[in-house]
């Protein structure tokens, strides 16, 4: 066999390994944050995505973990989330609208610009207004992780953002009780759904 014949079956041979490491890659089942980075590093988000929502079990755990609002979830969240769209994406999105009390830190620095702020400290990605308990707890946790921290815009937003949430729950709260007229109640503001990106899927 001539030399050249060689390096044409070694280059065929490699690109055919690449290929294979790259399908097997994107279908392995194992899903953890560093995993799917590797992915996403790899084949891009749209590709990853692709392969987590089909399999209900997959997405459960990727939005459970987002929502314990680790940072290498969170990171998961904010890679993912140019691919997200319809249905996935609003469950990302309800995923995302729970973390800032837990971990402001990271949800400001590094989702709030990707999701913005009304997702991240607003509440818009959740299906409904959040309860009256939940709105203070947000709002608190806020509050005091602002007053270990230099202020930023960032943050005097989502303070803002939170507060509103907070007026709105308590508004609710007095609408059910039935503490409202219906003056009052005509005037409540609506809670809007964040838009998902469209990816044209």
């Amino acid at each position: 066999m001539s030399r050249q014949r060689r390096k044409q079956l070694l280059v065929v041979s490699c690109l055919v390994a690449t290929v294979v490491a790259l399908v097997v890659a994107a279908y392995w089942p194992h899903v953890s944050p560093t995993i799917i980075h590797f992915k996403v590093r790899l084949l891009g988000p749209e590709l990853v995505y692709r392969t987590l929502v089909p399999y209900y079990e997959r997405w459960d755990v990727v939005l459970a973990g987002v929502k314990t609002a680790d940072p290498s979830w969170l990171r998961v969240a904010a890679e993912l989330y140019p691919a997200l769209d319809t249905h996935p994406g609003e469950e990302m999105l309800h995923a995302v609208s729970s973390v800032v009390e837990q971990n402001p830190a990271v949800a400001l620095s590094l989702l709030l610009p990707i999701y913005g702020v009304g997702v991240v400290c607003g509440g818009d990605g959740i299906d409904d207004f959040l309860t009256p308990a939940v709105a203070e707890k947000r709002l608190k946790a806020l509050q005091q992780y602002a007053q270990r921290v230099e202020a930023t815009p960032e943050l005097s937003a989502c303070i803002q953002a939170a507060e509103e949430v907070m007026k709105q729950a308590s508004r609710l709260a007095d609408r059910s009780s039935g503490s409202l007229d219906s003056n009052n109640v005509a005037d409540l503001p609506q809670n809007s759904r964040a838009s998902v990106p469209m990816t044209g899927h």
